[in-house]
């Protein structure tokens, strides 16, 4: 054994009761995974975020379709965590739509809280993805509408990438205006809408002019769902108020981008006083931009199902890689959590612990 306390201890147990046999190691790693799946849920709570789904066959030639989701938590900070690598038998949009649903539904995460989707068109599926995009548009509504046009991370979409990471690094719309206008013709009216009035919201412009009418804009042709009548009128009242108060304000010119400002507002409590900008802050940095989260999972999958281990089952296989590529939150949880899991799981001859 490679742990010396794990290896003092079995030397101890009987010999019916090692707990080291194949069955009971996989059953030890689906607790843990499980767990690390919850935490990843209990993050979410009852928060808006994006799936980003890619896909790939592995060494056994199976489809296999990973899962992350993307979103801003309580201290304003954006994140992006694996949540699933599933199998697929055909690639029908109603199949994939399915996988995704049963996958989120299983800890009850709100798929009418998907407000962006991130797909890789470079994918062997993209024709489907396309299909199962508008599928679930039709299904969430117009609040998940446009996103979909901030979905690509290959060589034909490096333009427009650049464009939405200098936003979150705080450059200056004249500082992107050469790349806006080669992708113009490239994407969507509504997609350039969509990144010219969430530039909006940067804290460097705001210094200079800040743009009230551009964020009720945003919200009402991108986000009408997330806010009722009232909540529509009070937010530009809201946007006045933090205009006079916050904008002028010295420490506020120090921030120099979306995220500093979320995170900015979380810290300062402001995020409560300014509740409805919150909002619209959090929907913004929710959108996807690359597919990169994914791409790595499967480096991760070739690492795990090599020639070697091609028949290595498809649950053994996602919980290892959900272990292994959220290990931060593995080591967090602990020993005991795992072993109330594990004898709730199955009955033992002799206790656990």
């Amino acid at each position: 054994m490679y742990n010396d306390e794990l290896s003092k201890a079995i030397t101890k147990a009987p010999k019916n009761s090692k707990y080291t046999s194949h069955d009971i190691q996989k059953q030890i790693l689906h607790v843990l995974s499980v767990r690390v799946k919850n935490t990843i849920r209990e993050e979410i709570r009852v928060a808006k975020y994006c799936i980003i789904v890619d896909e790939v066959r592995d060494e056994s030639k199976r489809e296999q379709m990973s899962i992350v989701l993307r979103f801003v938590d309580i201290n304003g900070f954006i994140q992006e965590h694996f949540f699933g690598l599933v199998h697929v038998s055909d690639t029908a949009v109603l199949t994939l739509k399915d996988a995704i649903y049963s996958a989120l539904a299983h800890y009850n995460l709100n798929v009418q809280n998907i407000r962006g989707q991130g797909y890789d068109d470079a994918s062997n599926m993209r024709g489907k993805f396309n299909g199962l995009l508008t599928f679930i548009v039709n299904i969430v509504g117009s609040s998940c509408k446009r996103n979909d046009e901030l979905k690509n991370a290959h060589a034909d979409d490096i333009a427009y990438l650049i464009a939405i990471n200098e936003l979150e690094i705080g450059r200056d719309l004249n500082q992107i205006d050469s790349q806006l206008q080669e992708i113009n013709g490239r994407f969507s009216d509504d997609a350039m809408e969509l990144l010219i009035l969430s530039n909006a919201l940067n804290p460097q412009n705001a210094v200079e002019s800040f743009r009230v009418v551009d964020i009720c804009k945003l919200v009402e042709k991108f986000y009408a769902q997330d806010f009722t009548r009232d909540e529509k009128e009070q937010l530009e009242m809201q946007l006045k108020h933090y205009e006079y108060n916050i904008v002028k304000r010295s420490d506020y010119k120090n921030l120099s981008t979306i995220l500093e400002l979320c995170q900015w507002l979380v810290k300062t409590n402001k995020s409560v006083t300014y509740n409805l900008i919150f909002r619209v802050i959090i929907l913004v940095l929710t959108l996807p931009i690359s597919t990169a989260t994914s791409e790595r999972s499967f480096s991760a999958m070739n690492i795990m199902k090599t020639r070697l281990r091609s028949k290595m089952e498809d649950t053994f296989l996602l919980d290892a890689l959900m272990v292994y590529i959220e290990r931060e939150i593995a080591r967090s949880v602990s020993i005991e959590a795992i072993i109330k899991d594990f004898k709730n799981l199955k009955e033992c001859r002799i206790p656990f612990s």
